[in-house]
């Protein structure tokens, strides 16, 4: 099993525990965590440096991500930047986050998106979303020519047209070569099944976020598998980590497991134990 950790994260450690980052990537290290997950432009404003460290202790970037406003900009620029950033440093998958919607826009397909029908339609409708999906045709399409894959996360927002399943079944079926990061913990935002969302999207899937949610007593409680958003240690909440994991390794999966817990008040003391989660479950 590979595990990796955001880079993020580990940035936060050296706030809150005083060390630098070789002392993070130590300890993460350590951990039996092998990669790091990135974002473009953090790596590009010192990519010297750390690939020097990653290289030092046998480590490389498992993913790439960045955020974009392709529904408003035709500009790809940047979106072939990554794409020679992942090239360049050895990272064969990059994460794009296409873009958002206004809550207008959002609010019509999402009302619909229990239903694939009616999700495609109301996609095909909207100016925005079609926008979205020409820039990761082209972008997939330049990518590929490097060997590099491009993915699509379910992205926890109600102002994105790829939180939900259905959504995401569109864009992987509209674009070409684009594939899948399942974050395990994102489909409940939407308060949807996130075991139902991996089996729809399962062939998709080349990469996996182990994003763990806690329980919070102030919940929306008309939410079905919404009960919090709680950041905790992958394996310390309520989703089914385990279970897919599992399912997926049965299936021969053989990319990375991405740790990934935002907003932990420690997170050297998190990393620790989700990655002795994965571990006792790989």
């Amino acid at each position: 099993m590979k595990i990796s950790v955001f880079y993020d994260h580990l940035l936060e450690a050296c706030e809150q525990q005083n060390i630098t980052i070789q002392e993070a990537l130590q300890i993460t290290k350590s951990c039996g965590i092998k990669g790091i997950e990135i974002n473009l432009t953090c790596l590009l404003e010192n990519e010297e440096f750390i690939m020097k460290t990653l290289r030092a202790l046998d480590m490389e970037i498992s993913c790439i991500y960045e955020f974009y406003d392709f529904g408003n900009s035709t500009d790809l620029s940047y979106g072939k930047e990554h794409i020679l950033a992942a090239k360049r440093t050895g990272a064969d998958k990059i994460l794009i986050v296409p873009g958002f919607l206004t809550e207008e826009e959002a609010f019509i397909i999402n009302q619909v998106s229990n239903n694939k029908d009616a999700t495609t339609k109301e996609m095909n409708k909207n100016s925005k979303v079609l926008q979205m999906k020409e820039s990761l045709i082209e972008l997939t399409n330049f990518a590929s020519k490097s060997n590099i894959t491009v993915t699509l996360e379910d992205f926890d927002s109600n102002t994105v047209p790829y939180a939900r399943a259905n959504q995401l079944l569109w864009f992987m079926k509209e674009v070409p070569g684009l594939r899948f990061t399942l974050d395990t913990g994102n489909f409940v935002y939407s308060d949807e099944n996130v075991l139902i969302g991996y089996e729809l999207l399962k062939p998709y899937i080349v990469h996996v976020h182990c994003k763990d949610r806690g329980i919070e007593e102030n919940r929306d409680e008309n939410g079905t598998y919404n009960k919090g958003m709680a950041a905790c240690p992958t394996g310390s909440g309520y989703m089914p980590i385990g279970e897919i994991v599992t399912k997926l390794l049965q299936d021969r999966y053989t990319g990375y497991f991405a740790i990934e817990h935002f907003g932990a008040d420690n997170q050297i003391d998190f990393i620790k134990r989700s990655a002795k989660y994965m571990e006792l479950i790989g």
